[in-house]
Order: structure tokens, then C-alpha cells, then sequence
């Protein structure tokens, strides 16, 4: 059986094989659901930032179908917005072309960078911070047409998907790191 564009945009970019495989199965599921109204909750976590074991941690839940949700370990993220833009990787790569979905993050910062920054034009904006995952985040809307919209929830609300993926980010900081092949998202070589 031939896999989908999908799945190999997966399987090119994710190293880590159980990281590949937790991914392509939650695609499989999201196929499974009408791909109208899809609410994912996001959070990201800096913990023990001033000691020497500090983790980051991403996590996403879709609020249609809990079952379908993701967390992982990313290396040091020096500031939030970094930590909260990567969560939206993983989450785009399983996503099927051509949806739409409803966002629901607590960082207004990541939310005007995904209003402002996208699209990105790599020739101006590579000085800008989080540039990166800024051009990743980029090229997999493009290349997947994913449309969005954000929505800022209050930080430590008593939301009950807002409160399980804050235990659920937890978790995810003490999971081996999400680590990508670089090189599939053609990021600029240059600095201009």
C-alpha cells in the first residue's frame, strides 16, 4: 500500500520513529472526523528554567475527540513565544490538506505572530526572533493549504481541557526530544 502525502511529509521529517509513528496515527484518526469545526487547545512549558534541568514541553488536544492529542519534549526554548509556536508543528504535520481549524492557545505573543508573521517573506524577516519555526509553520500551510484561527484563552483559567493540557505539557517535558530533518523545510541558508 502506497502512503500518502501526508504520511511521508511525517516520515521526512521526523527522526525519532515513535515520534513517526504517534504522528501518523493521530492522522489517521483525524481522517476518521468531519473536518469541519476542529478546536485544538495548544500550551508549551519552560520548567526548572533556573536550575541546570530545564525542559520545554508541547502538548495539543483536540477538544472534538480527547483522545486525539500529542505531547512531547523540544530542546531549550529561550522564550515562550518559541515554545508555543513549536507546538503548532507536529499539529500541522498531521493535519490532511486543504482544513481549517480553531486554535485556542493563551499566549496573545504567539497570537500576533501567527497574525503578523504569516506569510513570511524569508528575505526580510529571517532577523526576525523565532525566524525558523516562523518558515516551518509557513511552508506547512502552504504546502498543506491549512487555514486557521486563533482564539486567546485565559492562562490557568479553570478551562478543563486548558487544565488537561497543562498537565499533559508537563508530561511531554520529560519525553525524549521532537527532533526534525531541517533540511525537508528548506529553511534560508542565508542571513541578510
Amino acid at each position: 500500500m502506497l502512503s500518502s502525502s501526508e504520511i511521508l511529509l511525517i516520515q521526512n521529517t521526523i527522526l525519532d520513529p515513535i515520534y513517526q509513528n504517534q504522528l501518523i496515527d493521530l492522522h489517521k484518526k483525524i481522517l476518521l472526523l468531519k473536518p469541519t469545526n476542529l478546536n485544538f487547545y495548544t500550551d508549551a512549558s519552560i520548567l526548572n528554567s533556573q536550575t541546570n534541568n530545564i525542559s520545554t514541553g508541547i502538548t495539543w488536544i483536540l477538544e472534538n475527540d480527547i483522545q486525539i492529542k500529542f505531547n512531547a519534549s523540544i530542546t531549550y526554548a529561550p522564550n515562550s513565544t518559541r515554545a508555543e509556536l513549536a507546538v503548532l508543528i507536529p499539529l500541522f504535520l498531521i493535519l490532511p490538506v486543504n482544513y481549517h481549524i480553531y486554535i485556542h492557545l493563551d499566549s496573545l505573543s504567539t497570537i500576533q505572530t501567527l497574525t503578523n508573521l504569516i506569510p513570511y517573506y524569508h528575505n526580510s524577516q529571517t532577523k526576525q526572533n523565532n525566524w525558523d519555526i516562523i518558515h516551518i509553520l509557513n511552508y506547512l500551510t502552504k504546502l498543506k493549504n491549512i487555514n486557521y484561527t486563533t482564539h486567546k484563552i485565559k492562562a490557568h483559567s479553570n478551562n478543563t481541557l486548558h487544565n488537561i493540557i497543562d498537565s499533559l505539557v508537563k508530561l511531554g517535558a520529560n519525553k525524549t526530544n521532537l527532533k526534525y530533518n531541517l533540511d525537508y523545510f528548506y529553511l534560508p541558508t542565508f542571513f541578510s
